[in-house]
């Protein structure tokens, strides 16, 4: 026996089985057991639930329909057939597309066939040019062959004439050589002779340079030998000047007696050495 006991405090429920505390899940799980949906409003409906059953739409009132008349396999059956069908619905909707798709490539490819022609004949056209191209060379080679021949064939006669003229010219030919073998050996003197030429002038020029500077050093002794002759006269008039004072001190040494100042004289000496032998 199940029995449910509902608290208007909380609202809370409290189930027991065979007088037993029992979990909601586990009466749920037994009722089930005896094909009895608790929850289906098609199999118990109370008398407050006759307003929500009546606004079930037939997509709702069928699912409980059956709930309440078929077995669980029923369910599952269709909720397969439900899937089933969306994926047709899908595969309709991507058949469509794909068609409308197709629908449009074909129209382009339609729209694009005279465009495709011209396209082949070009191709076509663009393989003639390229086979023309490719026959160029022979063209050319034809018309090269023949403006060599024609090259050599002058070639051939101007050779001729040129062989023509040297005999024809060869006695003057030897005279212009003899003359062109006089100008060389004369460019040749000349040139020896410029060298030489150039050279004396070199030696001219250093031997120049030397004079000058022996000038130079010439003069420089000259002004120092001067100098000297100087410093000499000068030296002959303060020797004169320092005889004369001896002979003075002599003469009044001689006159009268004096009394003698070793240390006086002997200054006086030093100054007059120091003055006579240095300039």
């Amino acid at each position: 026996m199940i029995r449910r006991i509902i608290k208007r405090d909380g609202n809370k429920s409290a189930f027991t089985l065979n007088g037993q505390q029992a979990s909601q899940q586990k009466v749920k799980k037994l009722a089930e057991s005896f094909a009895i949906q608790v929850d289906n409003l098609c199999q118990f409906l109370p008398q407050d639930k006759v307003a929500e059953f009546a606004a079930l739409t037939p997509v709702e009132l069928l699912h409980s329909t059956q709930r309440a008349a078929a077995g669980p396999q029923m369910i599952e059956w269709h909720d397969d057939l439900k899937r089933l069908r969306a994926e047709q619905k899908k595969l309709e909707i991507d058949n469509r597309a794909d068609q409308d798709v197709l629908k449009n490539l074909e129209n382009r490819q339609e729209n694009q066939r005279a465009d495709v022609e011209r396209m082949r004949q070009r191709a076509e056209v663009k393989r003639k040019l390229e086979l023309l191209q490719s026959y160029r060379p022979f063209v050319e080679y034809k018309d090269h062959v023949k403006t060599f021949s024609a090259l050599r064939a002058k070639k051939d006669q101007l050779e001729e004439e040129q062989r023509q003229l040297k005999a024809d010219l060869e006695p003057a030919m030897e005279s212009l050589t003899a003359k062109q073998s006089y100008c060389d050996r004369v460019k040749e003197v000349r040139d020896h002779r410029k060298r030489q030429v150039e050279e004396l002038h070199n030696t001219a020029l250093a031997r120049g340079n030397k004079i000058d500077a022996l000038q130079a050093e010439i003069k420089d002794l000259q002004g120092q030998i001067e100098a000297e002759k100087k410093t000499s006269a000068k030296h002959r008039s303060e020797g004169t000047a320092a005889r004369q004072t001896i002979n003075r001190l002599q003469r009044q040494q001689e006159e009268e007696a004096v009394e003698f100042d070793p240390e006086f004289y002997n200054e006086q000496l030093v100054s007059q050495r120091e003055s006579i032998y240095c300039p």
